[in-house]
């Protein structure tokens, strides 16, 4: 996939709309240090966005609780 420079969804700095089984989103790039403190979804992500895998993954992760970002990490 490819995109013009100038399509909003290559800007960092700003949040791009989007929708998904036709609820509106919000989406926003955010950079790799600062996942601890941000509220992701699911949680397992904010490790393994850092940490990506040479080959495919299958991956089996359940949240069963809200868990906030860590307040050791600032958040």
């Amino acid at each position: 996939m490819t995109l013009p420079p100038d399509d909003p969804r290559c800007r960092a700095d700003a949040p791009f709309a989007g929708a998904e089984e036709g609820i509106p989103l919000i989406f926003r790039w955010f950079p790799l240090a600062d996942l601890d403190r941000t509220v992701l979804y699911p949680t397992f992500l904010r490790q393994a966005l850092r940490d990506l895998p040479l080959v495919p993954t299958h991956v089996v992760h359940t949240d069963t609780k809200a868990v906030a970002p860590s307040p050791a990490a600032g958040g």
